[in-house]
């Protein structure tokens, strides 16, 4: 989730089991990132998202930024306070 609160693309090359693999699922899903598993996979991702004038990474830029709550921690608290 930190690439979402930073509102930063990410290629992501393992997950974890468990909460990061929904954690990538998502990346990979909202088309905010990609999932690059091999150094070959890795380096065509990054050339890609960096092709024409950045196009594809200007569009994870944008979809990462949807998802981007940085604030959320913070409004989490002040809702349990006002309980």
């Amino acid at each position: 989730q930190e690439p979402c609160a930073a509102g930063c693309p990410m290629t992501i090359k393992q997950t974890v089991p468990g909460q990061e693999a929904g954690n990538a699922r998502l990346i990979q899903g909202t088309h905010s990132g990609v999932i690059a598993t091999t150094p070959e996979t890795i380096v065509g991702a990054v050339r890609e998202a960096f092709a024409d004038n950045g196009r594809v990474w200007n569009e994870w830029s944008e979809n990462i930024r949807r998802l981007s709550r940085p604030r959320a921690s913070l409004e989490i608290a002040e809702f349990l306070l006002s309980l």
